[in-house]
């Protein structure tokens, strides 16, 4: 399986850039997915394991066309679509906890 690392060292940089960026939303997603509900979770993993499975796909065939551009670009543009998948999440996530804390204040308020 070949990575865009392998392709050239410009590839590498831009695969550098979007693990470091999924890195960081990983980070995020997981503090935040402690309050969520399990569907909510499932739905994640799911969307998650779905396209790394396409990605893996996508390095056998970087693999077996090295030079292939439709596929270092369609490499790229999972990626982009992953940032953007786990920022959707991680939106979702914050506005679900907030709601939960302003629902939390709103009943403390009434019992006093």
């Amino acid at each position: 399986l070949l990575n865009l690392r392998d392709v050239n060292p410009e590839m590498q940089k831009v695969e550098y850039y979007y693990t470091n960026q999924i890195d960081q939303l990983s980070i995020g997603l997981d503090s935040l997915s402690a309050d969520a509900k399990e569907n909510i979770k499932k739905m994640m993993s799911d969307e998650f394991v779905e396209m790394d499975s396409i990605y893996r796909v996508l390095q056998k065939k970087l693999g077996s066309n090295p030079g292939d551009e439709r596929v270092i670009n369609a490499m790229i543009l999972y990626y982009q679509t992953k940032v953007e998948m786990m920022n959707n999440f991680l939106m979702t996530l914050t506005n679900i906890k907030q709601s939960n804390n302003s629902k939390s204040k709103r009943d403390e308020n009434t019992l006093l």
